[in-house]
Protein backbone atom coordinates (compact mmCIF):
# COMPACT_ATOMS: atom_id res chain seq x y z
CA UNK A 1 0.00 0.00 0.00
CA UNK A 2 1.28 3.47 -0.88
CA UNK A 3 0.94 6.59 1.24
CA UNK A 4 0.45 10.02 -0.23
CA UNK A 5 -0.08 13.36 1.44
CA UNK A 6 -3.25 15.37 1.08
CA UNK A 7 -3.66 19.07 1.82
CA UNK A 8 -6.77 19.73 3.90
CA UNK A 9 -7.57 22.91 5.75
CA UNK A 10 -3.99 24.19 5.32
CA UNK A 11 -2.53 21.01 6.86
CA UNK A 12 -0.92 18.07 5.15
CA UNK A 13 -2.42 14.74 6.21
CA UNK A 14 -1.38 11.28 5.04
CA UNK A 15 -3.96 9.18 3.21
CA UNK A 16 -3.74 5.67 1.82
CA UNK A 17 -4.23 4.59 -1.77
CA UNK A 18 -5.99 1.33 -2.49
CA UNK A 19 -3.65 -1.32 -3.98
CA UNK A 20 -5.54 -1.46 -7.32
CA UNK A 21 -5.00 2.24 -7.90
CA UNK A 22 -1.45 2.18 -6.57
CA UNK A 23 -0.35 -0.32 -9.23
CA UNK A 24 -0.24 2.51 -11.75
CA UNK A 25 2.36 4.84 -10.24
CA UNK A 26 2.95 6.30 -13.71
CA UNK A 27 -0.74 7.23 -13.90
CA UNK A 28 -0.60 8.88 -10.50
CA UNK A 29 2.54 10.80 -11.42
CA UNK A 30 1.07 11.93 -14.75
CA UNK A 31 -2.05 13.23 -13.01
CA UNK A 32 0.00 15.15 -10.45
CA UNK A 33 2.36 16.62 -13.05
CA UNK A 34 -0.37 17.67 -15.47
CA UNK A 35 -2.31 19.31 -12.66
CA UNK A 36 0.67 21.28 -11.40
CA UNK A 37 1.86 22.13 -14.92
CA UNK A 38 -1.29 24.06 -15.74
CA UNK A 39 -0.66 26.30 -12.74
CA UNK A 40 2.94 26.98 -13.72
CA UNK A 41 2.32 27.34 -17.46
CA UNK A 42 0.50 30.65 -17.23
CA UNK A 43 3.39 32.33 -15.42
CA UNK A 44 5.98 30.81 -17.76
CA UNK A 45 4.13 32.07 -20.84
CA UNK A 46 4.56 35.67 -19.70
CA UNK A 47 8.32 36.08 -20.18
CA UNK A 48 10.42 33.13 -19.06
CA UNK A 49 11.39 30.05 -21.07
CA UNK A 50 12.74 28.14 -18.08
CA UNK A 51 12.29 24.58 -19.34
CA UNK A 52 12.75 22.77 -22.63
CA UNK A 53 9.60 23.48 -24.60
CA UNK A 54 8.89 26.66 -22.63
CA UNK A 55 6.60 25.04 -20.07
CA UNK A 56 6.69 21.86 -18.01
CA UNK A 57 4.24 20.28 -20.45
CA UNK A 58 6.30 21.40 -23.49
CA UNK A 59 3.81 23.79 -25.13
CA UNK A 60 6.54 25.56 -27.17
CA UNK A 61 4.47 28.75 -27.23
CA UNK A 62 5.47 32.27 -26.26
CA UNK A 63 3.19 35.29 -26.10
CA UNK A 64 6.18 37.53 -26.84
CA UNK A 65 5.98 39.27 -30.22
CA UNK A 66 9.32 41.05 -30.75
CA UNK A 67 10.34 38.47 -33.38
CA UNK A 68 7.74 37.74 -36.03
CA UNK A 69 7.42 36.68 -39.68
CA UNK A 70 8.26 40.17 -40.97
CA UNK A 71 11.55 40.66 -39.08
CA UNK A 72 12.91 37.14 -38.50
CA UNK A 73 15.01 37.40 -41.67
CA UNK A 74 16.89 40.40 -40.28
CA UNK A 75 18.25 38.57 -37.20
CA UNK A 76 22.04 38.44 -36.98
CA UNK A 77 24.54 36.69 -34.72
CA UNK A 78 25.23 38.80 -31.65
CA UNK A 79 28.06 36.78 -30.09
CA UNK A 80 29.65 33.34 -30.04
CA UNK A 81 31.62 31.42 -27.42
CA UNK A 82 34.14 28.66 -28.13
CA UNK A 83 33.49 25.89 -25.59
CA UNK A 84 36.50 23.82 -26.68
CA UNK A 85 34.59 20.61 -27.37
CA UNK A 86 33.86 18.88 -30.67
CA UNK A 87 30.45 18.10 -32.11
CA UNK A 88 27.27 19.95 -33.01
CA UNK A 89 24.96 21.85 -30.70
CA UNK A 90 21.43 20.55 -30.29
CA UNK A 91 19.24 22.13 -27.65
CA UNK A 92 17.09 25.06 -26.67
CA UNK A 93 18.26 28.13 -24.80
CA UNK A 94 16.48 28.77 -21.52
CA UNK A 95 15.47 32.33 -20.63
CA UNK A 96 14.81 33.36 -17.03
CA UNK A 97 14.45 37.07 -16.43
CA UNK A 98 17.29 38.69 -18.36
CA UNK A 99 19.54 35.60 -18.30
CA UNK A 100 19.96 33.20 -21.24
CA UNK A 101 21.33 29.78 -20.33
CA UNK A 102 22.29 27.10 -22.84
CA UNK A 103 23.76 23.68 -22.13
CA UNK A 104 26.25 22.96 -24.89
CA UNK A 105 28.45 20.09 -25.92
CA UNK A 106 29.50 21.83 -29.11
CA UNK A 107 32.77 23.57 -29.87
CA UNK A 108 31.04 26.89 -30.65
CA UNK A 109 27.93 28.41 -29.12
CA UNK A 110 26.23 31.12 -31.18
CA UNK A 111 23.40 33.42 -30.28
Amino acid sequence: MYIKKRLTENRIQPCFLKPGFAKSRAGILATILLGSTSLLSEAALATDWATTGGTLDGQRYSALNQINTTNVGTLTEDFSVDTGTKGSHMGEPLVVGSEIVNVVVASTFKS
